[in-house]
């Protein structure tokens, strides 16, 4: 890292984890779908299988979303450039787009996990969880540096929940 960077590392370790779940629960659904296919189920049997994949598919559908959030931050301390890595694409703001943030908390089912949430000049919210980055902590810092207002607790977006 240089000194002219801020950059805020991946959480390879609970990413992996959540690719590890994903991976189980896709392979249980495989199972369901072969069970069905081969032992040809009375209608009954059909019906609870399929409300079983149902089920696995909306344990699954959140873990899955919050691997396409941002998972790697990068600061150009120089031209106060953020750029915000995701899976398969990445953004750039300046800080002066930046209005204010929130502080949030989201909570798993196997932890909590601190994030922030950027109010942005163009009247959109980005936000930024712990569970993908390594230390939100940092660019919370970064942007108490930077004077940028802290705005308060806000509720997390993720999944399925907006303000």
């Amino acid at each position: 890292m240089s000194e002219n960077v801020l950059e805020i590392h991946p959480n390879r370790l609970n990413i992996i984890r959540r690719i590890v779940f994903i991976s189980c629960f896709l392979f249980l659904d495989f199972l369901i779908i072969n069970h069905l296919v081969l032992n040809k189920q009375d209608t009954k049997g059909v019906v609870i299988l399929i409300f079983l994949i149902i089920l696995l598919t909306c344990v699954v559908y959140p873990v899955l979303l919050s691997l396409f959030r941002v998972n790697h931050i990068i600061v150009d301390l120089n031209t106060h450039i953020i750029n915000f890595k995701k899976l398969f694409d990445s953004q750039k703001y300046a800080t002066h787009n930046i209005t204010g943030f929130y502080t949030t908390t989201y909570k798993s089912k196997a932890n909590n996990f601190k994030g922030v949430i950027l109010k942005l000049d163009n009247k959109t919210d980005k936000e930024l969880a712990g569970q993908n980055l390594q230390s939100i902590e940092k660019f919370q810092n970064y942007l108490f540096e930077m004077k940028i207002p802290h705005l308060g607790e806000k509720t997390s977006f993720f999944p399925f929940r907006r303000p």
